[in-house]
């Protein structure tokens, strides 16, 4: 599990993670907080944050072995099947929890049975990975490796995933980190990005004393980083927390995270724009009809005067008789399709997208559309129709192609819809604003503010 550059914590540190080597314990973009390594050393079992060069990487610790000397562990993801020796003074921390979309879990546990029984079953994964390796190098032709593997696949598969869960059920269920009050100042500071005047704080931050100023306390605040960050509303929540003059009250590692998100939307934004140039005048070049979809188009159309508006990677939508031609344009621009036989099934028969990773750093990944919507949906958009009545958007230097307002607006509507299927009936049954931020609906306030601004 890469991940970037950590952030000072009370405590501790965090640090940001990439890549799914830890699934399905470590989704992608999540918050993993280490501490430092005690003196007896990390435990077998233990998550373990380490230099990798350039970037931390959080891996399992499986054994520990003492050579030349020198102490050295084997660390492996999860998900992975190779594993490797690290010298332990490259060991900078132990995580002790994590975070991801309003939710905490803590990792720092007592390696019992099922942990010391997944380290055994990723040991052994390895040590078969690391023999078909060597075969390889050897000059065994890969097709006589897989024959003799496939069996053994059909049967083990399955029991892995099902041993991976069992083990992983060890540590404690996450936890929510909403709040009442989180939720309040969301609401509030969404409201006021369109208002000259700022709305005040809710009525649970009223101080106690009429002597008192205003404070968000310690306690609440990581409830407010965490749910901003899981609804994608970081930058105006702290837009409004510093037009009202509460920011000074954040401890300074949430009042980093707030800047770090800001920063990390605005670098962002200017790679894709950079990667849009490129990737506009290619699709423009062969015929190929396309527009962008929601993220760059979003940011350049309602927010450019706003606020930095964060998104995760860039939809393009081309025709279902183009997406191969799309894809050979993508490859030459450093992008990468799913290489599993099961990936492209499932993304051709099934899904209604694919995504494509861009081996180049800073890059972000593209999901590659021929549909607007999954086949299960009772709800469609035509595709054709959405092509044939696209519009020029021009941002400066770059200009691509993006839907028409009318269908914008609908395809906006229509993708808050799919993900929120409770919204209906919570409408229905005169549920507050601040059930909407409820985990269980799966919304995102992002999306209801960029309907409200588009309309």
């Amino acid at each position: 599990m890469r991940g970037g550059a950590p952030t000072q914590e009370s405590g501790g540190r965090t640090l940001r993670t990439e890549g799914r080597s830890m699934h399905p314990l470590i989704a992608p973009r999540s918050f993993v907080h280490y501490v430092a390594v005690p003196d007896a050393g990390p435990s077998t079992g233990a998550i373990v944050v380490f230099d990798e060069g350039t970037r931390l990487v959080a891996h399992r610790m499986l054994a520990r072995r003492e050579r030349n000397g020198a102490t050295e562990i084997m660390e492996k993801g999860d998900h992975n099947r190779m594993a490797s020796w690290v010298a332990i003074d490259r060991v900078k921390g132990i995580a002790v929890a994590l975070t991801r979309d309003g939710m905490t879990r803590r990792l720092d546990i007592d390696p019992g049975r099922r942990l010391r029984a997944l380290c055994s079953l990723g040991r052994c994964e390895a040590a078969v990975a690391g023999w078909a390796s060597r075969a390889r190098q050897r000059g065994v032709p890969r097709v006589l490796l897989r024959a003799c593997a496939a069996p053994f696949l059909v049967v083990l598969w399955p029991v892995r995933s099902l041993a991976m869960r069992l083990a992983l059920s060890a540590y404690p269920p996450p936890k929510p980190l909403s709040t009442p009050l989180a939720r309040e100042v969301l609401l509030a500071a969404t409201r006021s990005v369109h208002r000259a005047d700022p709305l005040p704080p809710p009525a649970l931050l009223a101080p106690k004393g009429a002597q008192e100023n205003t404070v968000i306390p310690e306690d609440e605040q990581a409830a407010i980083v965490s749910l901003s960050a899981r609804h994608r509303v970081v930058i105006p929540v702290f837009d409004w927390l510093k037009r009202l003059g509460l920011d000074t009250s954040l401890r300074p590692d949430n009042r980093k995270a707030f800047t770090l998100a800001r920063h990390r939307t605005t670098a962002m934004h200017a790679m894709t724009m950079r990667g849009l140039v490129e990737l506009g005048a290619r699709l423009d070049e062969s015929g190929t009809r396309y527009v962008i979809l929601k993220g760059p188009s979003l940011y350049v159309q309602l927010y450019r005067d706003a606020f930095p508006r964060p998104y995760d990677d860039i939809d393009l939508l081309v025709a279902p008789a183009d997406v191969g031609r799309a894809i050979g344009l993508l490859s030459s621009l450093g992008y990468r399709a799913p290489e599993t036989p099961f990936a492209r099934w499932f993304a051709g028969t099934v899904h209604f997208h694919i995504g494509l990773a861009n081996s180049r750093p800073g890059m972000p990944p593209v999901e590659l559309h021929w549909s607007l919507v999954d086949r299960a949906n009772l709800f469609h958009i035509n595709s054709a129709r959405v092509l044939a009545t696209a519009r020029r958007l021009h941002a400066g230097p770059v200009s691509f192609q993006v839907p028409s307002v009318p269908e914008e607006l609908l395809y906006l509507c229509l993708h808050a819809q799919k993900h929120g299927i409770l919204n209906a009936a919570g409408l229905r049954k005169h549920r507050p604003a601040t059930w909407v931020l409820a985990r269980h609906t799966d919304n995102r306030l992002s999306w209801f503010l960029d309907i409200e601004r588009m309309i």
